[in-house]
């Protein structure tokens, strides 16, 4: 009933021809946004909940890889296990990691050889990256399996005009450097982006060294991207994207206690290319796009404390997708099909029997979809959209999804609400795994009889723009059912294990709050807050590693023209770091600061200190976090 009232009030108010005030802003907000639609939309056409992370607050929080980033977003919580080069787990809105799909560029980069069929934002650094968006909430009618939580669209710069760029060198403590570099432009018909970034650290040991762990875990990543395009004529441009990413990390054999401690090592590779064939006829009424993708991980790990101390998982992605976009003038269709083939083999080597298969199997999925983004009058926007994916073991699959948007531009007020489903196909390790069970021992047997993962939530907002927009506040309420999730079970234990569907749901329900305050020209103060209930329906209990409260305050001044410093509070409540509420994890505020100063046009220093209070505090049950660390460098425009 509840759930029913807030989508009915969203509607009426988005509906209703309410007194506009006669003071504030008259200008939409013109942050452009893709991955909510599909197709370019403004932040006040969307009835979807997305927060956009931009170059300019890239650039200024200093931050070395993606994952840092993520602490600025309301809702989206993410860890990484024992610092730099650690595997990392991610949830938005209390879905799990491997329920929300990644994608750099527009293209799929979630790993089909893993178990769940996550993304490890460990191998990417934050280089030349021009904006993340990230759309909350099940996205599956638009992107299909695994954007049941929702989406995020990590989108990299691209060249216009004359050659540009820059070059980076940074040193820190943990003997960590770091160096990168980027150009970009375009010359006639022609342009393009290139990009590198490499770090690498001597680290400190996974295993929280205030257990009495002495070993240093180090790392080296690597990451390249690029994009180039040719326009052919007015109507036909052809694109090439391409992201690799290698981190070559230590580990330790277990976080279970100080006995963990010592030597193992783990690579992870990630190539991903997509070529778009883009065409137009209609005088560019009628907008197509044929793609041609292919996303490729290798993962190796040696733990030589096990049986078989070398383990080895490849998975790849390949396929061909078409879209179009027919502009109606007060609408937008958009329709599309799509064939896609993963691939994934994995197994162990190295113990007494030599090389162990455990799974080598392909999976295909057929994909059909539709939407129509209507402006149903001046300043209301609605959108309605479908998918229906045949997926090769768990069959056919359809899902849906409404939203609705009405801006007020006299008051500067942005109303929103959304509902919608998603799925999540079953994984090839889930279905098809067969060997020694890497958790309780015995065998783990896949189940190829198992059905997708289902969702169903909604969302309501408003966005209000206050003081000639130098102050922008949003509120929003969201709830998400997760149902037929997938889930190990030891059957017997030692002996058997498996993969099943479980009846029990999970919820997940919250509240959102975010500023941005332009105090004056010289001070700016951002900040969010996260309310999330998210438990198992079956006893109540909280989900694992999904804290009840998160909040980010960042402040930056300019002092000076040419000085710019920050502080960054990050808040995290109380959880638990396994299910059944069991070994809670204490709450913990943690402070960082930062510091530019423009020595030219073109040259500038930065300093960050990272912990700043030299807090201890754990994100993930024995797994070790930095002390207070700090870190230098330079930063070349041309």
């Amino acid at each position: 009933m509840f759930r029913q009232s807030i989508l009915a009030l969203s509607i009426a108010s988005c509906l209703s021809p309410v007194a506009q005030a006669q003071s504030g802003s008259t200008e939409q907000t013109e942050t452009i946004v893709v991955t909510a639609t599909r197709t370019e939309r403004t932040m006040d056409q969307l009835g979807s909940s997305v927060a956009v992370i931009g170059a300019d607050q890239i650039e200024s929080s200093l931050q070395k890889n993606v994952l840092s980033l993520f602490d600025q977003v309301s809702g989206l919580y993410a860890t990484q296990s024992g610092g730099l080069g650690g595997t990392t787990t991610i949830r938005l809105r209390g879905a799990d990691s491997d329920q929300t799909l990644v994608l750099i560029d527009g293209v799929r980069v979630n790993d089909v050889s893993s178990a769940g069929g996550d993304f490890d934002f460990s191998t990417l650094l934050a280089t030349d990256i021009e904006r993340i968006e990230i759309v909350k909430g099940p996205q599956s009618s638009v992107w299909g399996s695994d954007a049941m939580g929702g989406v995020i669209n990590i989108i990299t710069k691209r060249g216009q005009g004359a050659p540009s760029g820059n070059v980076l060198l940074e040193t820190g403590s943990f003997g960590t450097h770091r160096g990168s570099a980027s150009v970009r432009g375009s010359t006639g018909d022609t342009s393009y982006a290139f990009s590198a970034g490499y770090l690498t650290s001597d680290g400190f040991s996974r295993v929280d060294e205030d257990l009495g762990a002495t070993e240093d875990d180090g790392t080296e990543t690597l990451t390249l991207s690029g994009n180039a395009s040719h326009r052919f004529s007015d109507f036909y441009q052809v694109e090439l994207v391409g992201q690799y990413s290698n981190a070559d990390s230590d580990t330790d054999p277990s976080l279970s206690s100080v006995a963990g401690d010592g030597d193992g090592s783990s690579e992870r590779e990630v190539l991903s290319l997509q070529l778009n064939n883009n065409f137009s006829i209609w005088d560019d009424n009628f907008n197509n796009r044929v793609s041609l993708f292919t996303t490729q991980t290798d993962r190796t790990f040696y733990n030589p404390r096990s049986a078989s101390p070398l383990s080895i998982f490849d998975g790849e992605t390949a396929g061909i997708e078409y879209q179009g976009d027919i502009d109606l003038q007060s609408s937008v269709l958009t329709f599309g099909a799509r064939y896609q083939d993963d691939s994934a083999v994995g197994g162990s080597d190295g113990g007494i029997e030599g090389w162990q298969p455990e799974y080598d199997a392909s999976l295909s999925t057929r994909s059909l979809y539709a939407q129509m983004d209507m402006e149903l009058s001046e300043n209301l926007n609605m959108t309605l959209g479908g998918r229906l994916d045949d997926f090769e073991e768990a069959g056919q699959e359809s899902t849906y999804r409404v939203t609705l948007a009405r801006f007020f531009p006299a008051s500067g007020t942005r109303l929103r609400g959304s509902y919608g489903t998603g799925i999540k196909a079953p994984t090839i390790y889930q279905t098809r795994f067969n060997g020694p069970d890497p958790i309780f021992g015995g065998m783990l047997s896949g189940n190829p009889d198992l059905n997708a993962e289902e969702t169903e939530g909604f969302d309501v907002g408003i966005h209000q723009s206050l003081l000639d927009d130098r102050v922008e506040v949003e509120l929003g309420y969201f709830e998400q059912d997760i149902k037929n999730l997938i889930e190990y079970q030891n059957v017997i234990f030692g002996v058997s294990s498996s993969y099943f569907n479980i009846a029990s749901v999970s919820i997940s329900e919250g509240y959102e709050a975010s500023i941005d305050v332009d105090a004056t020209d010289w001070l700016n103060i951002r900040g969010g807050y996260t309310h999330l209930i998210s438990s198992d329906d079956s006893n109540g209990f909280d989900l694992q590693r999904t804290p009840r409260e998160t909040a980010n305050l960042n402040v930056s001044l300019m002092p000076i023209q040419a000085l710019s410093l920050g502080v960054d509070f990050t808040y995290v409540g109380e959880q638990y770091n396994r299910s059944r509420e069991r070994n809670r994890l204490s709450p913990f505020t943690r402070i960082d600061l930062r510091a530019q100063y423009q020595l030219s046009e073109t040259l500038r220093l930065f300093a960050r200190i990272d912990n700043a209070t030299d807090k201890t505090y754990q994100v993930i049950e024995n797994a070790g976090t930095a002390d207070r660390s700090a870190y230098a460098g330079v930063r070349w425009d041309f």
